[in-house]
C-alpha cells in the first residue's frame, strides 16, 4: 500500500477511535450522572461526560485532515499578549453577568436550567466542590472551545466569511446548553468568544477567557449560595448590573483592542491578495495553510 494510501487509512482509523471514545465516555458520564442522587455530583458526572466527548470527537474530527491536530485545532500560540488576553476575560465575564441580570430582569430565569445548576453547585460541600469547580469551570472551558472554536469555527472560515463562521460556531455553542434561554446567553458569548479566537489565531485566549467566566460563575453561586426562586427580583438593582457590567464588557474590549498590533487579526482588503501575516512562532502547518480568497 503506497505511503499516502497507509497515513490516509490510520488517519482513518485514529478518528473511529476517537469518535468511538466520543460515545463512551459520553454513555459513561450519563450513566454515573443518573446513579448519583446528589445533585452537584451528578451535576459534574454528566458535564464531565459531555466535555470529554466533545473533546474527543474534535480530536477526531481534527484527525481526518492533513494537519497535525494541534495545528487544525488552533492550538498554537496566539497573537494576544497576557495582559490583552486578560482584559478580554474581564469584558467576558462583564458580559456574561449582563446576560444573566437582564434574563433575571426579563422573568425568564425560573423557566431555565440556571436555578437547578444554582442548586446542584450551592449543595456542594468539601472535595465536591473542587469537583464542581474542575467540571463545570475548567474542564468545558477547554472542550468546548476545542469542538466550537478549534474544529467547527476553524473549518468554516476556510470556506465562508469569518462574521458567518463565528455565528455558526457560536450557534452550535448556543445549542449545546439546552433550554432556549441558556442557549440565548451562551450564543452571545459564543459571539465574543468567536470573535477571541479569531483576532487571536488560536483558541488559546478562547479557552482563558471561557474558563476564567465559568471559575467566576460557580465560584460566586458557591460563596453566595442559590438565590431564593420566590423572591421578588430587585429590578432597580438588575438594571443597574445590566448597564454597569456592559459598561465594564466594553471598557475591557476596547483597552484590549489597544493591545492588538495594527493589522493582526484583520482580514486582507478586498483585492490586496494577500493573506494576514501568520503569528509569530505558529507552527509550519498554520503559517502554510491557505486563506480563503475575498470576495
Amino acid at each position: 500500500m503506497p505511503r499516502e494510501g497507509r497515513n490516509a487509512a490510520g488517519a482513518a482509523g485514529l478518528s473511529a477511535t476517537g469518535l468511538a471514545a466520543a460515545i463512551g465516555v459520553a454513555g459513561l458520564g450519563s450513566f454515573l450522572a443518573a446513579r448519583e442522587s446528589d445533585p452537584a455530583r451528578s451535576l459534574s458526572f454528566g458535564a464531565l461526560g459531555i466535555s470529554a466527548a466533545l473533546a474527543c470527537a474534535a480530536c477526531a474530527l481534527a484527525a481526518l485532515g492533513r494537519e497535525p491536530v494541534a495545528a487544525r485545532l488552533g492550538l498554537g500560540p496566539a497573537r494576544l499578549g497576557a495582559g490583552t488576553t486578560g482584559l478580554l476575560a474581564l469584558g467576558l465575564v462583564a458580559l456574561s453577568q449582563a446576560l444573566e441580570s437582564a434574563i433575571s430582569l426579563a422573568g425568564w430565569r425560573a423557566h431555565s436550567v440556571l436555578p437547578l445548576f444554582d442548586e446542584a453547585v450551592a449543595a456542594a460541600r468539601g472535595a465536591d466542590r473542587v469537583l464542581v469547580l474542575v467540571a463545570l469551570g475548567l474542564v468545558p472551558g477547554v472542550a468546548e472551545e476545542l469542538f466550537c472554536r478549534g474544529w467547527m469555527q476553524r473549518g468554516l472560515t476556510r470556506r465562508l466569511p469569518p462574521a458567518v463562521a463565528i455565528g455558526l460556531a457560536a450557534a452550535v455553542f448556543g445549542v449545546l446548553h439546552g433550554d432556549p434561554v441558556h442557549a440565548g446567553a451562551a450564543f452571545a458569548l459564543g459571539l465574543y468568544l468567536g470573535w477571541v479566537a479569531w483576532i487571536g489565531d488560536s483558541v488559546r485566549p478562547a479557552m482563558v477567557c471561557h474558563v476564567a467566566n465559568n471559575a467566576v460563575a460557580v465560584g460566586w453561586v458557591g460563596l453566595r449560595g442559590a438565590p431564593d426562586a420566590g423572591a421578588e427580583p430587585d429590578r432597580v438593582a438588575l438594571v443597574a448590573l445590566v448597564a454597569g457590567c456592559t459598561a465594564v464588557s466594553l471598557l475591557a474590549v476596547r483597552r484590549a483592542l489597544r493591545g492588538i498590533p495594527s493589522g493582526r487579526g484583520a482580514r486582507p482588503e478586498a483585492g490586496a491578495g494577500s493573506a494576514p501575516t501568520p503569528p509569530e512562532g505558529a507552527p509550519a502547518a498554520l503559517q502554510t495553510a491557505p486563506r480563503p480568497a475575498e470576495e
